[in-house]
């Protein structure tokens, strides 16, 4: 548990100092500006970088994409149906809670795991950051779209999926791997040192996020969100992932990671498709909080098997 404790402590000191520096009068624009820089140039860096670099396991990797699939696809459907069924939550409010809790926090992830785990995680790390997000945030915008009676063409939901720059990275990445370009790669270091503000910048913009305020506003549908992403989901995570056999190390980045508090991007797409953006807003933070707590005991429950 110290050895988690240790590794978990330095992420959530540089969220609350984000959290911090917001308070201290930074502006929205200059956040707003950060998560952009993140989301478009420094993760998708990261992405190319290890991709490029380093011999990928493809039959574990290929394991990996069943448990991702069929988790995000039943929480999902489960956390809907339970907001609109169980706590008559509107479908726009049911739509933020299925978001929250399927969604991963893929910069949480890229700092946690390898320091936990060591660096050969990274090729099974990146096909978490890039399967994971384009599959949840698809089915969050379907969900929203039917929620507030938009219609988006399967054309227009699978090319939202291609502009995401995780995906381009993923395939770029592979590209230069399976072309032999990987040693150029590494020695002409742009992506590796492009890449090294992912962690800073994305820790920072995440705690700047947080919003304690809307916590007492959202009540139940936040509660729902919560226990679904940072209890059901890992212990659904862990029991698929047992069942199908998988091997232990690709077991535990699975678990670990479904673990984790959903990314704060979500709220901006809550807000872009018409979503309840305060629900969003307040389970992002609550599950934050608790998983100071939650994620170092399922990562130290993992490290022991």
């Amino acid at each position: 548990m110290l050895t988690v404790a240790l590794a978990i402590l330095p992420i959530v000191l540089a969220i609350a100092v984000g959290y911090w520096l917001k308070g201290r009068g930074i502006p929205q624009a200059t956040w707003a500006a950060a998560e952009k820089s993140v989301f478009y140039i420094f993760l998708p860096s990261l992405v190319v970088h290890h991709v490029s670099v380093r011999e990928v396991m493809f039959a574990d990797v290929a394991g990996m994409l069943l448990p991702i699939v069929g988790i995000i696809l039943g929480i999902g459907v489960i956390a809907y149906w339970s907001a609109r069924w169980l706590i008559g939550s509107p479908a726009v409010t049911a739509g933020s809670v299925h978001q929250a809790s399927i969604r991963l926090n893929g910069v949480v992830m890229i700092a946690l795991i390898p320091a936990l785990l060591g660096e050969g995680v990274w090729p099974y790390v990146v096909v978490m950051t890039s399967v994971w997000p384009a599959l949840s945030s698809t089915a969050s915008i379907v969900v929203y779209a039917r929620a507030t009676g938009a219609n988006r063409s399967p054309w227009q939901m699978a090319l939202a999926v291609l502009k995401n720059p995780v995906v381009v990275a993923v395939l770029l990445g592979s590209f230069f791997n399976l072309a032999g370009l990987g040693p150029v790669i590494e020695t002409l270091s742009v992506f590796k040192l492009l890449s090294l503000a992912a962690l800073p910048v994305g820790l920072l913009a995440a705690g700047a996020a947080l919003d304690f305020s809307s916590l007492r506003q959202t009540g139940l549908p936040t509660l729902l969100a919560t226990v679904l992403k940072m209890a059901v989901m890992p212990a659904a995570m862990w029991l698929t992932c047992t069942g199908l056999g998988l091997p232990l190390l690709v077991t535990q980045i699975m678990v670990i990671a479904a673990a984790l508090p959903s990314s704060p991007s979500g709220y901006v797409l809550a807000s872009q498709m018409g979503g309840d953006g305060k629900t969003m807003a307040s389970a992002i933070t609550l599950q934050h909080v608790v998983g100071m707590v939650s994620v170092a005991a399922v990562a130290g429950w993992m490290l022991a098997q």
